[in-house]
């Protein structure tokens, strides 16, 4: 009775060490996958922010190449008709008159570089916050998953865990009785 009362005992122990370190197993699992999955996550938004900001600063070299285009074409046909004025008037009322078409020109360009650079760094600050809104969310998700994962093995593993000392113990108890 007592070497039966003994092996059970020592079989319960081993059950219970094995049921640990299958815990401890599954924990380590679930974790790498987790990690794995937001790295690969991480990867693709990192690709993804990566392109868009490159497709924004090719938008913004085209429109401000557009832009100094049509300034210049302004610009010359500007200066054509000073210069038809000049064949027409007076050299000195002519050349302020180039001085102020040329500030202006300066100025209108000032202008326009800097209401282009702040569209495209609103743009932009405005797509990394979705951006980062996504990536928040869909770690949360990631979490919550894995806990529900977690919580249904530990469910599973407790489960048979029991069974297996309701097992153990009716054996015992029937070795007992025949005893």
């Amino acid at each position: 009775e007592s070497s039966s009362a003994e092996a059970l005992e020592t079989r319960i122990n081993e059950l219970t060490a094995q049921h640990a370190s299958a815990l401890d197993d599954l924990r380590a699992e679930l974790k790498a996958d987790a990690f794995a999955n937001l790295e690969s996550s991480l990867t693709v938004h990192r690709q993804k922010h990566q392109d868009e900001v490159a497709s924004m600063k090719e938008q913004h070299s085209a429109d401000l190449e557009h832009v100094r285009s049509d300034l210049a074409k302004t610009h010359r046909e500007e200066l054509e008709r000073v210069k038809s004025e000049l064949e027409s008037s007076s050299a000195e009322a002519l050349e302020t008159r180039i001085n102020e078409l040329t500030a202006q020109h300066a100025s209108a360009l000032d202008d326009l570089r800097a209401e282009l650079k702040a569209d495209a760094f609103a743009n932009l600050e405005s797509s990394l916050t979705v951006h980062r809104q996504k990536h928040q969310d869909e770690v949360a998700s990631m979490k919550e998953q894995h806990s529900a994962d977690l919580e249904h093995v530990r469910s599973d593993l407790a489960k048979t865990h029991r069974e297996e000392l309701e097992r153990v113990k009716s054996e015992l108890e029937s070795s007992s009785a025949e005893a």
